[in-house]
């Protein structure tokens, strides 16, 4: 053999088993199983019916906490105000414990202080509705394992189960007392009212909604009106749907007084078993305090929560902000015709559909050209509104619309008149709350004219 490659044998067989005798030197701290784990892949600890439990007790040197089953898998901690658990969570260490399985059974161990078992710091146990009950033993943790060793009543074998699960039967009774308080889903929200002081304002889902329906918000107060779809969805509904009320803060003074804004959601109810919505409502209702920071201070059920501001902004904002700015808007499919008016003459355009929805149109008496006809309505119906009417004196009318209701639908009539040389009043059945650029009119009448034009060409 070579003299070179012997030499490399011979340092390898001595670091081979300089090796072994060090490991046998050393030995494993943690028991010795070796020949003692059952070829099983899993082993049932417990595998019982939650709802067969009557209380799952947890005891430690530390805290001792008592999961009780109140019916219908509701679930509290005894000796705690149940407004104040989660029931999901207390729900959840009864079924931790009660369906819990194991990887490595040790069978009959002599030194079960090997294991942390001869004197448990922790028991658990598990009370059934029938009278009977079983107990847990939790031991040490295995560094090797990354699981707690157990032992459970008349059972002389040692287990292991996964840490997780371990921690979730360990948890203080703080843990059981974070939870969100307020749960709401923006698609079940049918109303929203603000209370604060005089000038509220309240939006709600308008009743007589079908596919032909352009804005489906409407406001009742301060204005009887179409509200802004788009800016409800975005700055209302998506903000209180992310509004999370989790952990009361104590004796926090929140600078709530008479005027604070109170803010009352109505949500649509779902059937419990198949998750349908059942046709009910309830309410929910909330107070808005000072702001500190960026948060602000939110009271609800006699509790004061911290919350980002941006969830309620909206309980400080304009009504004008959320009412819809396209006053002169009427659903086309509601009407039957709608007259123009301005400059001292009068224009009338008659609305058909047939049982295709295709629409046709008559201006003045006179078959209109359909695109057309279409365009200068979508023109009409755009006009937005610029501000809220806050007074001044209204002059002459720049233009008059009147829609002709439809299928039961009522007759709505709007008058613009100048406020001033910039500024018109929209007057609503006979109502003035919105102001409109003059300009605005302006161009609208132009453009009907070339509408008119082209129309007395064909």
């Amino acid at each position: 053999m070579n003299k070179k490659l012997l030499t490399v044998v011979i340092v390898l067989i001595v670091l081979f088993a300089g090796a072994t005798a060090f490991l046998l030197l050393t030995g494993n701290k943690e028991p010795d199983t070796q020949g003692t784990e059952t070829e099983v892949e899993t082993y049932t600890l417990f595998e019982i019916p939650s709802s067969s439990l009557k209380e799952v007790e947890v005891n430690t040197a530390d805290f001792n906490i008592k999961a009780v089953n109140t019916g219908d898998s509701d679930w509290t901690i005894d000796g705690e105000n149940a407004e104040e658990i989660s029931p999901q969570k207390a729900f959840g260490l009864a079924g931790t414990v009660s369906n819990l399985t194991s990887r490595n059974r040790y069978d009959a161990p002599e030194d079960l202080s090997a294991y942390g078992l001869d004197n448990p710091s922790v028991t658990v146990t598990l009370r059934l509705k029938e009278g009977t009950e079983n107990k847990l033993y939790i031991g040490d943790l295995s560094a090797s394992l990354g699981e707690y060793f157990v032992m459970k009543d008349g059972d002389n074998a040692v287990y292991t189960v996964y840490k997780h699960k371990v921690d979730a039967m360990l948890e203080p009774i703080s843990y059981y007392k974070e939870f969100n308080r307020l749960t709401l889903n923006a698609d079940d929200i049918t109303g929203v009212k603000v209370e604060r002081g005089g000038d509220d304002i309240e939006i709600k889902i308008r009743d007589d909604i079908d596919e032909f329906t352009p804005i489906v918000w409407e406001m009742t107060e301060p204005y009887a009106s179409p509200a802004n779809d788009d800016y409800i969805d975005g700055e209302i509904l998506d903000p209180i749907s992310g509004l999370e009320l989790t952990t009361p803060i104590d004796n926090a003074d929140g600078g709530f007084t008479d005027k604070s804004p109170v803010v009352t959601v109505t949500i649509l109810t779902h059937d419990e078993e198949s998750g349908e919505l059942n046709g009910g409502s309830y309410t929910e209702t909330f107070t808005v305090g000072k702001a500190e920071g960026d948060n602000t201070y939110v009271k609800y059920g006699g509790k004061v929560f911290l919350v980002p501001t941006e969830n309620v902004a909206f309980a400080s904002d304009s009504a004008f902000n959320i009412v819809s700015k396209l006053q002169l808007m009427e659903n086309i499919a509601d009407i039957k015709s709608v007259t123009v008016e301005y400059g001292g003459a009068s224009h009338k355009i008659e609305v058909s559909r047939d049982s295709n929805n295709k629409y046709s149109f008559k201006t003045d008496g006179k078959d209109a050209d359909t695109e057309k006809s279409q365009t200068i309505y979508e023109s009409l119906i755009s006009l937005s509104v610029d501000s809220a009417y806050t007074g001044g004196d209204l002059g002459e009318t720049a233009l008059k619309v009147t829609y002709e209701g439809a299928d039961g639908n009522g007759d709505t009539a709007i008058e613009v008149k100048r406020v001033g040389d910039i500024n018109c009043a929209v007057v609503k059945n006979g109502k003035a709350e919105f102001m409109i650029r003059y300009a605005k009119i302006q161009g609208f009448t132009e453009e009907f004219d070339e509408y008119l034009r082209g129309f007395t060409e064909e």
